[in-house]
Order: C-alpha cells, then structure tokens, then sequence
C-alpha cells in the first residue's frame, strides 16, 4: 500500500484520490556535531540537488544569532551563545532555507523567535493555487544530554513549550530536534495489529490498513508514538511522551515502518547499539499531512547522527515559484569558453529560424522571412543577442563558483561513498557487539547450569568432530571483528583521501581565481586579494595571544600603544 495511503489511515482520513507529488515538501534534520565550512556546503549542495524545502540543524557550535544569505537564494539561520562555553564549542541551532523557503519566510514578514539557548523558530506562509496563505512554523531544537541538569532540562521544556504554544491553530507546526531520548513503541497498538487476520498482510506493507482499522481506539489515538521503532524506552523517553500526550502532539517517523538498519540515527561508541535520538514532532491533527518518513545516510553530513527526512502534504496546490528574471548580461562574461559557446550557438540558431532560405547556404547572407517586423540585419542581430543572453544568463556554471560547487561532481561522490562506508562500519560494530553479548550470555548460563547431578545441562560437544557450541560462537564473534576492522580500515583510509580532495578543491579554486585576475586584467580584483591570502596558507582558525608591556618597576600593563611606547623606551635599571 502507498505511504500517502499509510499517513492517511494512520490520522483516521478518506482515500482521496488526487496527486500529491505536487503538493508535498522535503524537510531535513540532523545533529551536525559541528558545522564547519566544508559540512555547510555539503548541506547546500544536497538541498539543491534533492530539492529539500528546509533543513535543520542541531548542536552546530556556531555563535550569537546571525542570518546569512548563499549563492543561489539560499539562506542560515543560525542561533547560539553570544561566547563560546568550552574550547570545543557547544550548543547552536540553525535552520536553512531554500529559494523557495527563503519567499515564504519573507512574506512571512521575516518573523524568528529564539526561545534560550536551544530552541529557534521560523514562520513560513505559502500560497497555494487559489493564492491562500499556508501558515507553517518550522522548529530546530536541541535537548539536553542525560548528563545535563535537572535546571537545564526544565529550561529547556519551558522553551519548547512556549514555542508550541506561540503556534497558531491553523498553522502546520513542524519540529526537527535531537531529543536524546529513546521513545520506544506502541506494543499494544502493534499486537492488536498482528491480531488481526489480515495482520500479516498488512505488516509487511507499512500496516497502512490496521492501522486504520484501530484508528478508532482512544488509547492507540492518543499515543504520540505508534507501532514501529526501535523497541527501547528510557526515563527521558517517558518524559518525552508525556510532554507530547499533554499537548496531542506525536512522533511521526514511528508511523511507518522501515528495517531496523534504517531506523537508529545514533550508534553508542562503546556498545556498539543502535539508538533512535532524532525525531520530527508535530500536532496529531496534521499526521494525515505526512507522505513518509525515514533516515537519510547517503545524504547526511559526516557527523555520529543520521539525517531524517519528513515528506509532507503541506495544500492542495502549491504556487509555482516564480522564475527569477535574468540580471543584465556582461559581456566580459564571453571569456569563459562554455558561455562563449553557448552563446554562439543560441546565436546562429535563432538566425537560423529567422531565414528560411539557409538551411544549405551559408555564404549567401542573412535574408529575413517577409513576415517580420523589422527587416533589417541589425534588428535581426539584436533580436538574436537578446535570446542568446537570456539563454546563457541560465547556465548551470558560474563565472566565479564557490571551491565547493567548483568541484561538486567529485566531491558529492566522494560524500556518497563516506556515508555508505560508516553505515557498513555501524552495522559490522553492531553486529559483532551483539556476538560477544550472546557469547558471554551463554558463558553464564553453561556455568550455572553444568554442575555435577544436573539433568539440563548443556552439551559440551556434538559427538562428532568435537566442535561444541562454544568453539563455533567464538569463531563468528572472530569473523565479526575481522570484518569490523577492515571496515573501519577503509573508512579511515576514505576519510583521509575526502580531507585530501576538500583541501586540493580549495587550492584549484584559489588557484582558478588568481589566473583570471592576472589573465583578464582585474576582472576578479576583488576577490584577488582574499585568494591570495588562503593561498599564503594563513591559519584563521590560530589561536593568538595578546603580548602585553609591563612596567619593570611597577608591573602595570601598557594598556594603550603609547603607554608600551613608554614602557620600551624605559631604560633597564641594574643594581
């Protein structure tokens, strides 16, 4: 059965039998564990290539609450500390916005709401077909850790509770958090699932109708978690639950049902266990909105979270978004050998349809079709230019693109290959994890068992070839880690060849713009001096100290130049 079909006998709907590819939108959320430059345009470059409407961001460690506007309409929000709190770096969200989203927030009237230090808020307003506004409210929160305080936590539930209640009835509230809380399952919801007779049918195909079937249960309704998840709750996952149940709010990724490879968005570094940490959050009203929901490995940005993606219904029909009217075209733009061309090409093409005559000659000069307008050559010429332009003025390649889109081909490639390698890597740790927990399991049970007049003993051997039970749970725990460490070989060998890459894409780049500026006699002057300086390997990232003067006789700082003017022209006093 379709997701559309799941979501919508999941929230209790009709089938309603319409398209809604045209009317749904891609919202991404991950913990990004520091967003340095490079993941920033790993970002960008994803959004743009899968078309997701917002992405949002936890734990960035990016300071004070900045707006920043990218290449090709896209633009951050992000909202940290005013100063850095460890050496690290810690907290910070951010919200990013594509071309399209960057129109709904400013009509939106460009309103964000900050609620402490982990809770960032946006408020979107779309129109669809008929120009109606669509109000939505995109949220990125980051929960506190379980080492974290009781005064922290309560801060941080006060905030997120206070941006719920800042959100409008009719407006679709989204919320994209690293909850760090493991939620569980609805067990019962699940058994009365498979209970029924056509249970099994249904389970392997998102349990689309028993879920609609039991839609009708008060208890399975109210529930914010549904049938399918990883089957693990914690403390601060029945305190999840209750904060969401109080304000018939739900999780929707436990609506759908995906493998378990496909489910954890965190693995623990020392057991090796899967973890379900990153959820979307929204109001059990709008659950018939969602399309699917499920994690993105191949398109999050290198960090220990998985990316999630929600994909949902947000009207009937969206407006399409207006094409963004070309800028003047620059000649000096000929001087790149794609645009130039593509600009003769448009060129001799459009002439081409306006004389019909010089499909076989070429050398008999431009003649004009009697039906127009203006008959003469240079009107013909210009009318030529004027498509010649607007055709190159969409060219894909910039004049001067960013290091990262410069080289996008290879590095994407390189992102895609990454992701896949530490998702081989998780699931070898974890299955080579489970290995030794069931090998030393069977330890104890052998040892309390195989005591002298016990009838339930467990054989120690197989009467054959004398391998016991033991012996072959050891040789699969040796197979696991021989496949755990050469993947963790090749990931490590892969990261270092991606630092390679990030770093020769960032030369070729600098080194591109300094042979323009010397070729084109300053066409790029003013990016030339930025180049030249990441060019002279100068580390911004260094940590400088600021040398202060004393006075030799009264140790006082030379706080100003003149005073460390005064100070070094003091004389040494010798005894």
């Amino acid at each position: 059965m379709a997701p559309a079909q799941a979501s919508r006998a999941a929230a209790g709907a009709t089938d309603v039998r319409r398209s809604a590819v045209k009317d749904t939108v891609k919202i991404y959320s991950q913990n990004s564990r520091g967003l340095r430059a490079a993941a920033l345009e790993e970002v960008l470059a994803t959004m743009k290539k899968e078309e997701v409407f917002v992405w949002m961001l936890q734990e960035t460690w990016r300071l004070d609450t900045v707006e920043h506007h990218h290449e090709d309409g896209y633009v951050t929000v992000n909202h940290g500390p005013k100063e850095k709190l460890c050496r690290r770096g810690s907290l910070g969200v951010m919200i990013v916005l594509s071309p399209a989203a960057v129109e709904a927030y400013v009509r939106g009237g460009n309103r964000r709401q900050a609620y402490g230090l982990r809770v960032l808020a946006l408020d979107l307003v779309m129109l669809d077909g008929k120009d109606r506004p669509v109000k939505m409210r995109v949220v990125s929160a980051y929960a506190p850790t379980s080492q974290a305080t009781a005064q922290e936590k309560e801060d941080y539930e006060m905030h997120l509770a206070r941006a719920i209640e800042d959100t409008a009835q009719d407006t679709v509230l989204i919320i994209g958090a690293d909850v760090n809380a493991s939620c569980g399952r609805n067990t019962a919801l699940l058994h009365n699932i498979m209970n029924t007779p056509t249970g099994s049918r249904c389970a392997g195909k998102g349990d689309a109708q028993s879920l609609g079937d039991h839609a009708d249960d008060d208890d399975d309704v109210t529930s914010p978690v549904g049938p399918h998840g990883i089957d693990w709750r914690n403390k601060a996952g029945d305190e999840l639950l209750t904060f969401l149940a109080l304000r018939n709010m739900c999780l929707p990724m436990s609506f759908f049902e995906k493998k378990l490879s496909r489910r954890a968005t965190w693995y623990s570094p020392r057991s090796k266990r899967p973890y379900e940490l990153d959820h979307f959050m929204m109001r059990r009203q709008d659950l018939k909105r969602v399309i699917d929901a499920d994690t993105k490995r191949r398109h999050s940005v290198y960090s220990d979270h998985t990316a999630i993606c929600l994909k949902i219904r947000i009207a009937r029909g969206l407006r399409k978004q207006k094409e963004r009217n070309p800028a003047s075209f620059s000649r000096d733009r000929l001087q790149d050998e794609e645009t130039r061309a593509k600009f003769i090409e448009v060129t001799e093409q459009h002439l081409l349809d306006l004389d019909s005559r010089l499909l076989g000659r070429r050398n008999d000069g431009w003649r004009l079709r009697a039906g127009q307008k203006d008959k003469s050559t240079q009107g013909a010429l210009q009318d030529a230019f004027k498509a010649a332009e607007t055709a190159c003025s969409t060219v894909e390649a910039r004049r001067n693109p960013g290091w990262f889109r410069m080289s996008q081909v290879a590095l994407l490639r390189s992102i895609s290959r990454r992701n896949a390698l530490q998702h081989s890597y998780n699931r070898a740790a974890t299955r080579a994890a489970a290995a030794e927990r069931e090998i030393a399991s069977f330890r104890r049970r052998g040892g309390r068992q195989n005591r002298p007049g016990n009838r339930k003993a467990i054989p120690q051997g197989d009467g054959v070839g004398g391998t016991d039970l033991a012996s072959k749970k050891r040789v699969r725990v040796e197979n696991l880690k021989r496949l755990q460490d050469r993947t963790r070989i090749s990931l490590r060998h892969h990261q270092q060849q991606h630092k390679q890459l990030v770093r020769a894409a960032k030369r070729k780049w600098n080194v591109d713009r300094i042979r323009k500026v010397n070729k084109n006699g300053g066409a790029f002057v003013g990016d030339c001096w930025k180049a030249a300086k990441e060019i002279g390997c100068q580390d911004v990232k260094r940590r400088r100290f600021n040398l202060d003067f004393r006075d030799p006789a009264t140790g006082e700082k030379a706080t100003t130049a003149k005073k460390s003017g005064e100070v070094l022209g003091t004389p040494r006093q010798t005894s």
